[in-house]
């Protein structure tokens, strides 16, 4: 199975990219280096950002310094993400300041992202890219329904959007980040021998399994696709989730799976593959997927009902003997 993440092509229109800052030069640095490639709005006071940022069509991002006269970037972000008409907008924060308490201070506010000046006009266009496509994909995620039909564990599209804020949240406070890629051993086999009524109680068994895992704030449990399921643990180290790990695997093979109503039962395995990173300005999310699905690949090669990690994969000695049930 391939990652979740998938790029979107961006129309061809230019974004529309508003930037507040009261110092001219700045301003006109800005302009040399963005207009090519976006529209560029500027504004040096708060009240034209606010005037600027409600008119149609609304800019796609927002880059805000923080020290201005009057009201500061922060004031002004408050306002912005305090009004339905403007709180959808992605904010950028940038300053010359490099202090911890200024950038945790710009993220708790709502920002998506903070730069440090003087700014590369290369990397604010990778960024003003990425944030913007995030967004739109965040808006469209919005308006689907968040629950698998089946298991009412969160669904592949609300999982994409929830595992992003993760990400940026053990970015800000540089936490590490796990994610756990399941399968159920021999899925296609057994549905092809037992069904569809199979089928959907052994998904629902081990969504009952997995519910039970992540009930900490900010970890996730979903179903993405035909049985393969994903947990996010937020601020997790690999000992936390490989203990995880083993009890969903020991659990599961004491639940029946019922094979027709009021019918006979059977039991199933789980083969799960486990990542972690600590994200950063220098690393992919897309990665920490390939990562688990690599460790996942690695369990069921060894024959399935095993957990595996991503560093277990070039380990040629006895390492692999540990994960096996029991």
């Amino acid at each position: 199975m391939q990652a979740p993440f998938s790029p979107t092509n961006f129309v061809n229109n230019k974004l529309r990219v508003l930037f507040v800052d009261d110092n001219p030069l700045d301003l006109q640095v800005m302009l040399a280096n963005l207009s090519d490639e976006f529209e560029v709005i500027f504004s040096l006071s708060a009240t034209e950002a606010i005037f600027f940022a409600q008119q149609m069509p609304q800019p796609d991002i927002i880059l805000l310094d923080i020290f201005m006269p009057d009201i500061d970037g922060f004031q002004l972000s408050q306002k912005l993400k305090t009004n339905p008409s403007t709180k959808h907008i992605p904010l950028i924060f940038i300053s010359s300041s490099t202090s911890t308490r200024i950038k945790t201070r710009a993220f708790n506010l709502g920002g998506v992202d903070f730069i440090n000046k003087p700014v590369d006009p290369v990397e604010l266009a990778l960024r003003i890219k990425l944030h913007t496509k995030l967004n739109r994909q965040s808006q469209e995620i919005e308006n689907l329904p968040a629950l698998h039909p089946v298991t009412n564990l969160y669904n592949n599209n609300y999982y994409i959007d929830e595992f992003y804020k993760e990400w940026m949240n053990c970015k800000r406070f540089d936490y590490p980040l796990t994610l756990m890629h399941c399968a159920i051993d021999h899925f296609a086999e057994l549905i092809e021998l037992h069904g569809n009524y199979f089928k959907q109680t052994a998904a629902l068994a081990v969504a009952n399994v997995l519910r039970r895992i992540g009930n900490r704030p900010g970890d996730i449990v979903a179903h993405i696709d035909d049985g393969y399921f994903a947990i996010v643990l937020s601020d997790s180290h690999l000992s936390y989730s490989a203990g995880i790990a083993k009890e969903i695997i020991a659990s599961l093979t004491e639940v029946d799976v019922w094979l027709e109503p009021n019918g006979s039962s059977t039991h199933i395995t789980i083969s799960i593959g486990i990542a972690a990173i600590y994200p950063d300005d220098n690393s992919d999310y897309s990665l920490l997927h390939k990562n688990a699905e690599q460790a996942l690949a690695f369990a069921q090669s060894l024959g399935g009902n095993m957990w595996s990690t991503y560093n277990d994969i070039a380990d040629e000695s006895g390492q692999r003997a540990i994960h096996e049930l029991g």
